[in-house]
């Protein structure tokens, strides 16, 4: 029988040497943050440009081999979904005995189903962003108050709890759920938003011009511009959860749009009242 790891959490003040794989907006910006902490930071980048403006941002200490970035005591795997698999398959290969693995890929059923007999790997995805990307937008307090969600797999408790030390120090919130019940949240709370985002921009096209807005159009269509390579990654790479959520938004729509047509005041009031409600209970 295989032993298990037994790791504590991270001790205060114990400074360690964390490897980035991927300096792009996220990479970067966990660079930042735990650099900002006391951490060695390495940074490893496909793209030169990347490592470069992360060196000149402080994001990372230095700029070294992918298979130097996996011998650190913690690697961040920040790269595209479509990639993150084949990497980490670099990674874990490269990766010192006590070296801790992470993603922060923003589907997870297939890092799971990778992972699964992995005892230093934790799949994990932070529920934070912004609209535009790469190492240039990067800052060390993107994740503060964000929820990291972290998919339990084969690793021990005690590395997991680990890894919640780190990412604490980024003022993030670790949440456990498993990996179906990550990739549902997501397209809920995070790959919906982005599709209504932009059905919301191609509607405002239908108009000469959109500077009569105000700041609700502002705030619904800030994330419609994304990264479309990046974007169609991920609504195909989740394509289950987001179909399945985006056919009861369908259907939830035609409902209201029969109520507005059938100018049922009664039913448009109570379906408001409702939607305060739930507002009010969102923390």
């Amino acid at each position: 029988m295989r032993a298990r790891v037994q790791i504590c959490a991270l001790p205060r003040g114990i400074s360690l040497t964390i490897g980035i794989v991927g300096t792009g907006l996220i990479g970067a910006s966990i660079g930042m943050g735990l650099k900002a902490k006391g951490h060695h930071v390495l940074g490893y980048d496909l793209s030169t440009e990347n490592t470069d403006i992360a060196l000149r941002r402080y994001a990372i200490d230095e700029a070294v081999s992918i298979e130097v970035a996996s011998k650190a005591d913690v690697v961040f795997v920040a790269v595209p979904p479509a990639a993150t698999v084949a990497v980490l398959d670099q990674v874990y290969a490269s990766r010192a005995p006590e070296t801790l693995v992470t993603d922060t890929a923003s589907i997870k059923a297939d890092v799971a189903t990778w992972g699964q007999d992995k005892e230093w790997f934790v799949a994990s995805h932070p529920m934070a962003g912004h609209e535009k990307g790469g190492p240039k937008f990067a800052s060390n307090w993107l994740f503060r108050g964000a929820k990291w969600i972290i998919c339990p797999g084969a690793a021990p408790t005690s590395l997991m709890a680990k890894l919640e030390s780190v990412l604490k120090e980024l003022d993030a919130i670790p949440v456990r759920l498993s990996a179906s019940e990550h990739d549902r949240t997501a397209a809920i709370l995070s790959h919906l938003p982005h599709v209504l985002s932009g059905l919301l921009l191609e509607t405002g096209a239908q108009l000469e011009s959109t500077e009569a807005s105000g700041g609700s159009w502002k705030d619904l269509t800030r994330v419609g511009g994304v990264d479309p390579e990046l974007w169609t990654q991920i609504l195909l790479g989740n394509r289950t959860a987001v179909a399945s959520v985006l056919g009861g938004y369908v259907a939830r729509l035609g409902e209201l749009q029969s109520m507005i047509e059938r100018s049922d005041k009664q039913g448009i009031e109570k379906w408001l009242k409702e939607m305060a409600k739930l507002k009010g209970k969102q923390k």
